[in-house]
């Protein structure tokens, strides 16, 4: 139930799930060549910030959960001589066949430790919440977001799930 990812290219988009009207309003002159990149510079300049180089590596390991549905996907990407790891809640459909499947990724500000009622899912020492919420997590924030997500609704649907703790991945988390 372990595996990793070794390049970035692994990740990228697939290009043949673009619609094929994208590239007819290209070759039709509706849309400058420069337009991707332009939305790109804009978004980094007043949204996001600077896209990192890509990491070294990017390590991707599974675990199951006792007593749920879902299991635990731990992210770690080496950069150089330094690592940074991400816990995630994964659920797939019933019956999940091994194929890609679509998701609905959820940034959580309570992580996935808050969608879940029971102790399966570890707490994360390290992670950080709104001050208004003790600045840390703790077992009492157990479940309190879990009604935020028909997780079984969106699995009936044919989708997985993912939930993440938002601050991780914000824009203003320091690493």
């Amino acid at each position: 139930m372990t595996g990793a990812v070794t390049t970035l290219t692994e990740l990228n988009f697939d290009d043949s799930l673009v619609s094929e009207a994208v590239p007819a309003l290209f070759e039709a002159g509706r849309v400058p060549e420069n337009a991707r990149a332009t939305w790109l510079d804009r978004f980094a300049r007043e949204i996001y910030g600077v896209m990192p180089p890509a990491p070294d590596s990017i390590t991707i390991e599974r675990f199951p959960i006792a007593g749920e549905t879902a299991e635990r996907i731990s992210i770690t990407l080496k950069v150089a001589e330094r690592q940074f790891r991400v816990d995630a809640a994964l659920w797939l459909p019933a019956g999940h066949d091994g194929k890609p499947l679509p998701i609905a990724l959820g940034l959580d500000f309570l992580g996935p430790a808050g969608t879940f009622f029971g102790d399966g899912y570890p707490i994360d020492p390290d992670a950080r919440i709104s001050r208004s919420s003790g600045g840390r997590l703790s077992e009492s924030h157990r479940g309190i977001t879990g009604y935020r997500w028909p997780v079984k609704q969106i699995n009936d649907a044919g989708y997985a799930v993912l939930t993440q703790l938002l601050r991780l991945m914000g824009a203003g988390f320091r690493e």
